[in-house]
This record gives structure tokens, sequence and C-alpha cells, in this order.
């Protein structure tokens, strides 16, 4: 069997921790060539997880005609700039989410995609949210109406004690790239807008994942230690009140869950630490207070199964999967919304 060629560009500590130890471990993967603006760090990622390849400093050197598929792990404001270099040149890749800075630039990347472009919106790959998205009917229909969606999240250190990785040798500075935010959005609110982009995208893409849509934001209040908006969407039809709250922690810990009010009952699903590697996330059908049923899958870790279905996506040429063909620019959309309504 052939083995499906993966390259990487940025090797730093998440995408060691959770991407390339994936690669490595897949049997149908060959790990091949390494960009990274620290080239001595890209040499110990080399030697550690057998890259076969070269190692170079300028993504726009790598060897794009024997690579089968590249993995972008960098700087959220660079993401953009390098997925277009590589869709222009018409190569199969993966990128962390949001997968671009702004609807603008996502709709200018889009059009030059010819294979495979899965995001990073690794909830969508985990066990118990696809079995409750594919069963919602039939799991809800006994519990009426809903009435409110609450989705709150308060983050702190997901690493759980990684210790074994390849430390950078240096330190890497981002100048700040005016161009990459929203025109509407006024400067003052960069930094708070720069803050939440990744959360609240991972956040509304879940709301888009279930079907909910045509979103009013209602009230909000957003600041450096909060992110908190009330709004009204439609679902089959309906109205729906709901909410998302968002903070961090500078603690170890985890806390994120999206609750589905009905009118008899509930559904919560309580999400797992990104790098908790002991199951799947857990989703709990609740009816007049008591647990009706539980959807838990042991042994599962999200980024595992959203590594092998790159590879898979690769080797099938298929451009539509885990319903990427449209994924993720409806989040940057709904997030860029929200903060034009507020200004």
């Amino acid at each position: 069997m052939k083995k499906v060629k993966i390259s990487f560009v940025g090797v730093g500590f998440f995408s060691q921790i959770s991407h390339i130890i994936n690669y490595y471990k897949n049997p149908r993967v060959e790990l091949f060539e390494i960009c990274d603006l620290d080239t001595k760090l890209a040499e110990g990622v080399k030697k550690k997880f057998g890259f076969t390849g070269k190692i170079y400093s300028d993504y726009k050197k790598m060897n794009l005609k024997d690579t089968d598929g590249f993995v972008i792990i960098v700087q959220r404001r660079l993401t953009g700039n390098i997925a277009n270099f590589f869709l222009q040149n018409k190569c199969n890749i993966f990128t962390e989410k949001p997968h671009t800075y702004s609807s603008k630039e996502y709709i200018n990347n889009k059009k030059f995609q010819k294979g495979v472009w899965i995001k990073g919106y690794v909830r969508r790959t985990d066990k118990a949210i696809i079995h409750f998205y594919k069963n919602f009917e039939n799991l809800t229909k006994n519990l009426g109406r809903i009435n409110f969606i609450n989705f709150t999240a308060k983050n702190g250190n997901s690493y759980l004690g990684s210790k074994h990785y390849v430390k950078p040798t240096i330190k890497k500075k981002l100048k700040s790239q005016k161009s990459l935010f929203p025109k509407f959005l006024k400067k003052k609110y960069y930094n708070l807008f720069d803050v939440y982009n990744n959360s609240a995208c991972h956040a509304l893409d879940l709301f888009d994942f279930f079907g909910f849509s045509k979103f009013e934001r209602i009230h909000s209040d957003i600041s450096n230690e909060n992110f908190f908006v009330k709004l009204n969407c439609n679902f089959k039809k309906s109205s729906i009140p709901a909410a998302i709250h968002l903070s961090s922690s500078k603690v170890d810990g985890w806390y994120e869950k999206m609750e589905f009010l009905f009118e008899k009952g509930q559904v919560i699903i309580d999400f797992k630490a990104p790098l908790d590697k002991s199951s799947s996330h857990e989703v709990k059908i609740i009816q007049h207070k008591k647990i009706r049923k539980t959807i838990k899958f042991k042994k599962f870790w999200c980024f595992n199964e959203q590594s092998k279905h790159f590879a898979e996506e690769i080797a099938k040429e298929n451009k539509k999967s885990h319903k990427n063909s449209k994924d993720g620019i409806n989040s940057i959309l709904l997030y860029e919304k929200i903060w034009k309504s507020i200004i």
C-alpha cells in the first residue's frame, strides 16, 4: 500500500503534541518535509518523528510535487497567507481553525481550492457528537420543543502535563498586521477580536454543525475577561434564543458545555479538554430531571481521528468531507456579524 506523504509547516509545541504525533503513529503515512523558522527545532523534530525529507525556513521552497498533503500549524494570523500559497498550487491542505482571519481572506483562498482542504474544527470528528447529530430527532423526540441553547466555556491550561516535546531555540515575533482584520473593525477592538477569535469560532461552528442559522444579536458584553452574547437563531423554522459565554483562566482545568433546554428535559454536551485522550466527549439526555441516556466512547481522541481523516481523504481524492465543503466560513461570518452589530 502506497503511503501518503505528509509535510508540516510549523512544528512547534502544539503541532507536535496534537498533530505530528498522530501522523507518526499512522502506518498509512510517511512524514516527509518540514518548514519552520526555527531550523534547529525542525532538526530535532525530524529526528524524533522520522521525517524523511528536507528542512526549510521558507515554505515556498518546499517540494510540492512529491508531497500529498501539507499540515499548516502556525500562528493564527499567518495561516491565511500560507494556505493561499498552497491552494494556488493545487495542494491538499489541513489548517487549524480559524483557518483564515476574515471572510474576505477565506473567499479569496477558497477560489483556488482544487483538492482536499480540512479545517481543524476538531469537535466535528468526535464520535459522541456525530452520533448525537445523526440521531438528533430520535434522541430528543420525547423532550418537546427547544426553548434555549447555552454554550459556556471557561478554558484553562489543557495541556495535561505535556512535557515530552522538542523545545524551540528562538523566540518568534509576530508583527501586527492591520490588513488582516475586517475593514469595518475599529483599531481599538483589534485586541479583543483577536483574543476571542479562536474560541468564539469553535462555539459558533457547533451551532452551525447542528443546523442553527440566521443569527441575530440581542445583547453583548465583551471585555478582556468575558465574551458574552445573547442571540436569536433559527432552527427548523422556529426562532430559538441562545447565549454564548466565553472566559479564560490561567489555572489548570477545562470547563466547556453546550446545553439544549427543552420543554421536558435537556441535552448536555460535556466537552473534554482537547488533549484528553481517554474518551470522546459526553452527551447526556435528561428527561424529568433523570439521565435517560449517556453517549460516550472510550479510548477516543479527536486529534487522532482528524489526522486519519485527512490522510484518508487524500488517498480517496475526496474534496468534500465532514461537511467540509462549506464548514468554517459560517463561523467566521457569524463572528464578524456579532462585531458589526456591536460597533
